[in-house]
């Protein structure tokens, strides 16, 4: 399973968990949010994980946050 990418608007100020840097994410600012699954091979962490990724660090390999976050999956309605 890979990760999942969601693109959220800061309430609150968050430190930036990429590494290294030292942004703080402001209230207001956009912010690439990734989940973590279990068992990722480069983490190696057990149980779900959750960064907060500023925007210069989120697209410093030239790709938008909107082009990082997951597509949802719509509803299969019967």
């Amino acid at each position: 399973m890979s990760e999942i990418h969601t693109v959220h608007t800061a309430r609150t100020a968050h430190d930036c968990q990429a590494e290294p840097c030292a942004n703080t994410i402001r209230p207001g600012d956009r912010y690439l949010a990734a989940a973590l699954p279990p068992g990722d091979e480069h983490v190696g962490n057990e149980h779900w994980g959750r960064l907060r990724i500023c925007d210069p660090c989120a697209t410093r390999w030239g790709q938008t946050l909107d082009e990082q976050a997951t597509p949802r999956r719509h509803a299969q309605h019967t």
